[in-house]
């Protein structure tokens, strides 16, 4: 172990390291996200927006800019320079599980057990709207071809899907 950090309230549910390693992230069941800086080996920043469980971490692949989903349904963005809120998402009509950036950052990609949405920010603007209906969505990913793949999760049985991203808007124009 090379750092404990300690600062929750409730259960960690996620975790992500900031592209360039230099800090991690940690999104819990008290609603809260906090930045930690590995180097100086303590918190930069707490984030309060959610009211509710945090559902989803995302890390911008070269800008400080951060998503994060809550069990209020929402996705907000953060400037990771600031450290201010910068936007949010209308609440979804199911809890977003799961959020990604796409390989050259530009566009965000949520998900909720029943559909996949596309986001671009500066105005926050959904582009994209995809009914998927995967079930109880446990993890995405995307591959080599563009391919997001998600796996819904019930029991003992695991679904894999396939979603065509160059197909959806705003990443059909680039």
């Amino acid at each position: 172990c090379i750092q404990t950090y300690r600062g929750h309230k409730s259960a960690i549910r996620h975790i992500l390291f900031s592209p360039d390693g230099r800090w991690v992230v940690s999104g819990a069941d008290d609603g809260l996200v906090k930045l930690w800086d590995l180097t100086a080996g303590k918190l930069l920043h707490e984030f309060p927006q959610h009211t509710g469980a945090v559902a989803a971490l995302a890390v911008h692949p070269t800008e400080f800019l951060m998503a994060t989903a809550g069990a209020d349904r929402t996705v907000s963005l953060w400037d990771l320079e600031t450290f201010e809120w910068a936007a949010t998402t209308t609440p979804e009509l199911a809890q977003v599980r799961q959020a990604r950036f796409g390989d050259d950052g530009s566009t965000l990609i949520t998900a909720t057990d029943e559909s996949l949405r596309t986001w671009t920010w500066e105005p926050i603007r959904c582009h994209e709207h995809a009914e998927v209906r995967w079930g109880r969505l446990a993890d995405v990913a995307v591959d080599a071809n563009q391919q997001l793949v998600g796996a819904s999760a019930r029991a003992s049985v695991v679904s894999p899907w396939r979603v065509d991203l160059p197909a959806l808007r705003p990443l059909s124009g680039l």
